[in-house]
């Protein structure tokens, strides 16, 4: 669990997600050691889109990923790729060279 300096979860999931940019300065202390705030922006963004998708394809919906959101998700996942080791395995299929965001971003993620 991610807490922030007073243990509050859901008012530093607010102030990271929804504050202005000063909220995304610092780091919080979860057991693996300190992760900067701006990058659980990321993280919430990542999780929602890929498990969203992932649901989505399991329960037979909508697969469609927003271009705008992969595109964004996109550069800060690949400079963590190789930081943390097999938290990203990507896809062993061959990616298209004109693939959609959303499609690198599936296949960056190991779904397609």
């Amino acid at each position: 669990m991610i807490l922030n300096d007073d243990g509050r979860v859901q008012e530093l999931v607010e102030d990271v997600a929804l504050g202005e940019p000063a909220s995304l300065e610092g780091v919080v202390h979860p057991p693996a050691g300190e992760i900067p705030k701006a990058w659980l922006r990321v993280t919430a963004v990542e999780e929602l889109t890929v498990h969203g998708w992932d649901l989505a394809r399991a329960s037979g919906g909508d697969e469609t990923v927003d271009e705008d959101v992969a595109s964004w998700l996109l550069a800060p996942l690949h400079e963590v790729v190789g930081s943390f080791g097999r938290a990203f395995v990507p896809s062993a299929s061959a990616l298209a060279p004109d693939a959609t965001a959303g499609e690198r971003l599936l296949h960056l993620t190991g779904r397609v």
